[in-house]
């Protein structure tokens, strides 16, 4: 109940004028609202770290051993032997059309006319090989510890005299060819004897692949890779020994004819082998090899 304060007349609660009088009541007291309970202290809690990202290392190059390199020798030889294949296969296949599959003696004169083609083409698949199948195992190729590749080019002059190193050694060659050797008969001849005397392509075709095709691609392989790797597992001179007797094993078609072309076969390595460890290069190794190729070039182009 509400009281007037004008009269005195006690009204309900929810009235809101006196009903004697009139006079405007005044609202009920509002209860005060209890205290809210204290809050909780705040408690700051250490966030839990994220763990560390932890990126692999970046590969590294891959060490030169033994092992590695008779692969990379392998992967040489077989782009070697299907570009030989397929050469072969291809012009068998032509000539056996031509004048029938049972002519042998036409599919043998056809294969020799191709040969300086499929000498071309197995070269530079040989070298393709090589500096591909190099690349792809991530070797430091300019590594010129004994150990590894050496793929460096080196002082100009120190390639001046492995020019110079390398015609000393076909001069002698000649030398002892023309003291002690005999020319086999044409029909004796191994393949890339008889095209260096074949006037026209066969000849062009054999000088490019003395000059400008066997001095890199194969100074690359069997000084760079071969040695390196041989060296790593077996020492220096199980390397050498195993590097040239593979070298020359590698000119067998030629050799077989001229037995004796061995001891030049056989220099030419170990002189190229000596400069490159001389100079912790392949270049003069290369230039070596390229005046020992164009010392014989222009003796057999002089000649014929």
């Amino acid at each position: 109940m509400k009281a007037c304060d004008y009269c005195g007349k006690e009204s309900e609660d929810v009235l809101t004028f006196c009903a004697e009088c009139g006079t405007l009541l005044q609202p009920p007291p509002i209860p005060p609202e209890p205290p809210l309970p204290p809050e909780p202290p705040l408690i700051f809690e250490t966030p839990i770290a994220a763990p560390p990202i932890i990126y692999a290392p970046p590969a590294g190059p891959r060490v030169l051993n033994g092992g590695l390199a008779t692969a990379v020798l392998g992967i040489y030889l077989g782009a070697q032997f299907a570009g030989g294949l397929l050469a072969g296969v291809y012009s068998g296949f032509i000539a056996g059309v031509q004048s029938g599959f049972d002519n042998h003696e036409h599919i043998k004169e056809t294969l020799q006319e191709v040969m300086p083609v499929t000498i071309l083409v197995v070269s530079a698949l040989g070298g393709i090989a090589v500096i591909a199948t190099a690349r792809l195992f991530r070797f430091q190729l300019n590594d010129t510890n004994p150990t590894g590749p050496a793929w460096v080019r080196g002082n100009w002059r120190d390639i001046a005299k492995g020019l110079g190193v390398g015609i000393v050694v076909a001069i002698g060659w000649l030398v002892l060819f023309n003291s002690w050797g005999h020319q086999p008969p044409e029909h004796d001849l191994g393949p890339l004897s008889r095209m260096s005397s074949t006037p026209g392509f066969p000849q062009i075709a054999w000088v490019i692949t003395a000059l400008l095709f066997a001095p890199p691609i194969e100074e690359l392989l069997f000084r760079g890779i071969l040695y390196g790797g041989y060296r790593k597992s077996m020492g220096a001179a199980g390397a050498a020994a195993l590097t040239t007797f593979i070298f020359v094993a590698m000119h067998f078609s030629e050799l077989i004819y001229q037995p004796l072309a061995t001891i030049a076969i056989t220099g030419l390595a170990l002189v190229a082998l000596g400069l490159r460890l001389r100079y912790s290069a392949i270049g003069p190794a290369m230039a070596a090899h390229f005046g020992y190729n164009a010392t014989i070039a222009v003796a057999v182009l002089y000649l014929t």
